[in-house]
């Protein structure tokens, strides 16, 4: 089976990444050492107060047609 190195690369080259090529052990013991000092993490804050919002007017809806059917104005 043979890697399509072109599109590995340009898939790299979108992603803001690196291709690296191990054609035997010692290549890929090498791309190891040198990945640990390229890792970056990054954090991202992601804002939770509309799925909140959201949930909140599921559950006045739900309770809202519960108390319809329970005093029989519904049907």
């Amino acid at each position: 089976m043979r890697l399509d190195e072109d599109t590995l690369k340009r898939m790299a080259e979108k992603t803001d990444g690196r291709y690296y090529r191990a054609s035997n052990e010692t290549d890929l013991s090498k791309i190891y050492e040198n990945l640990g000092s390229q890792i970056v993490f990054k954090t991202e804050q992601t804002e939770l107060t509309a799925w909140f919002t959201g949930f909140a007017a599921l559950l006045l809806l739900v309770a809202g047609v519960l108390s319809l059917l329970w005093f029989n104005r519904l049907l």
